[in-house]
């Protein structure tokens, strides 16, 4: 569901697995759209895992079933702070000239925390 939702070719190191309950995910898709619901449900069956959602009703949903998640920017942050990348205004910039919303305010706050601002 996450790949469909995608809308473009995933590059072919993206392993997609889908969840194995469908029942679960048929409960979870009456509360969220259908990409977090597959996200979710799978994350139910891998509890040690770490779910990136980035839409305000999946994260309360999945902060509701106690799962461990972050959101894209999270993930942004933590590389930064490993060194991985060296700035994140720049991902930003590509985020939104891909759809991506970002708040303005939201992206403020970031880059003045990353000390970028």
């Amino acid at each position: 569901m996450v790949a469909a939702e995608f809308n473009r070719p995933l590059p072919e190191w993206v392993v997609i697995v889908d969840p194995v309950d469908t029942g679960r995910y048929e409960q979870l898709r009456s509360i969220v759209d259908p990409g977090e619901a597959s996200a979710i449900a799978l994350a139910l069956e891998h509890p040690a895992s770490k779910l990136i959602l980035d839409d305000m009703k999946g994260r309360a949903l999945a902060t509701d079933l106690g799962l461990a998640h972050t959101g894209t920017i999270g993930i942004l942050k933590a590389a930064k702070n490993k060194g991985y990348i060296p700035l994140i205004g720049p991902l930003l910039t590509r985020m939104r000239a891909a759809d991506f919303w970002i708040s303005d305010a939201l992206e403020d706050a970031v880059l003045k925390e990353a000390g970028e601002r």
